[in-house]
């Protein structure tokens, strides 16, 4: 595949079925990707990219069904292997969690 440019791809999808010429966009994809990492001189994987987005999606507020639609599974047991919520993430859910349990009980005083 030398020589070959990264307009192979066309339309609105990141990862498009096929290219322009109808091989199939992950064997292209793939060769781009294993060059790239080899001439940048470190180890990362294309996959990484939807762990981020995912992880992000999740922090950001979106609710797992709807990330699941976005990431094409049909499971959230599939979902839950891509999205990772931080430390700090689930410490913020534990203060809300007190703090919505703390206004319930001044409330019923």
């Amino acid at each position: 595949m030398p020589g070959r440019k990264i307009i192979q791809f066309d339309g609105d999808f990141l990862f498009p079925q096929n290219d322009v010429n109808r091989a199939l966009a992950t064997k292209t994809l793939d060769w781009y990707h294993r060059k790239t990492v080899r001439d940048l001189g470190f180890d990362f994987r294309l996959y990484d990219c939807r762990h981020t987005f995912a992880t992000r999606a999740l922090e950001a507020g979106t609710d797992l069904l709807t990330l699941a639609a976005m990431l094409g599974h049909s499971s959230l047991k599939m979902v839950m292997r891509y999205a990772h919520p931080s430390e700090e993430r689930k410490a913020e859910a534990m203060r809300m969690i007190q703090m919505s349990r703390s206004s319930l009980k001044a409330i019923a005083v």
